[in-house]
């Protein structure tokens, strides 16, 4: 992996003058803020294992966008560069992402409801009818189980009993047809949103989804987890376009957009659980009793 002084060489060899590094979000690669010319860009480095292994989806899933007609939603410039047989990333910078703009606007409602129509758009031009998504449902109940079995039951902040519970759940009674770009790795440290457009730069590999469950991620993390301005309007907000809006979009009834609502929410909540064993216990144990809350609501 990258070490100091070859990120340093990087650096020096695009002739790039550091600005800053960013330390936001869970990623483990090193990315910075960087200027080239005149211009900012943001550089994506791996420097574990894990990170090699993120830049690498990183890069199956801007193949996967592009293919699918919504490379719009990337950085306008964006290219993948190589040092000593290693990928790394150099892409636009796009300002404040989601999460810090929001802090800072005179209109954060807005901001919520100004998510839904780029999220329209971009549900209804990758729409696929090829019967993919009751296998993104196992994958997230799949997380979910990975989620409690490894993290929050050996910590004592749920039961073994959940294991079975959550086993039990079953999608298939309903034919989830259509599937669309709506990956469950969606919160608001995530997007960006200008002038100049909507913006996801770090997708990961498994892009296609349901939109109800990457709409309940991210309302839940935006009022529950970071407790954002105006989040508990803008949570019922995105909870109805992910209900009405989206369940025409890919062809299901209200009663199953609901149940896929509660299981994103039930997603969201054990990896915002899991996050927090270590650093805040208590929020940890708060967010464990929600994802069962919502486990127990299916």
């Amino acid at each position: 992996m990258l070490a100091s002084k070859d990120i340093a060489d990087i650096l020096d060899e695009n002739d790039f003058t550091l600005l800053n590094q960013f330390t936001t979000g869970n990623s483990e690669s090193a990315v910075f803020l960087v200027r080239s010319k005149e211009e900012k860009k943001v550089v994506k480095l791996p420097t574990s294992q894990r990170s090699l292994d993120e830049i690498t989806s990183n890069i199956s899933a801007y193949r996967t966008i592009h293919e699918w007609g919504c490379e719009d939603i990337l950085p306008p410039y964006l290219e993948i560069r190589s040092y000593k047989g290693m990928p790394y990333i150099v892409m636009s910078y796009l300002g404040e992402d989601f999460e810090t703009k929001i802090k800072r606007s005179k209109n954060p409602l807005g901001m919520y409801e100004s998510l839904c129509g780029p999220l329209e758009r971009l549900y209804r031009i990758t729409i696929r009818g090829n019967g993919g998504g009751n296998k993104f449902l196992a994958l997230v109940r799949n997380e979910i189980f990975r989620n409690f079995e490894q993290f929050l039951i050996p910590s004592g902040l749920s039961s073994s009993k959940y294991l079975e519970r959550i086993k039990s759940i079953d999608f298939s009674d309903d034919d989830y047809l259509i599937t669309c770009f709506s990956p469950y790795d969606f919160t608001p440290e995530d997007i960006f949103i200008s002038n100049s457009g909507f913006f996801y730069p770090d997708p990961k590999q498994e892009c296609k989804g349901l939109p109800q469950i990457s709409l309940a991620c991210f309302a839940g993390v935006s009022r529950d987890a970071y407790g954002l301005p105006e989040s508990v309007t803008g949570y019922k907000i995105l909870e109805k376009f992910a209900v009405k809006t989206c369940s025409e979009i890919v062809d299901i009834s209200i009663s199953s957009a609901e149940r896929l609502f509660l299981f994103g929410r039930a997603l969201q909540c054990s990896f915002s659980s899991r996050v927090r064993i270590y650093g805040d216990k208590e929020k940890a144990s708060y967010f464990a009793k929600e994802s069962e809350r919502h486990l127990d609501l299916l």
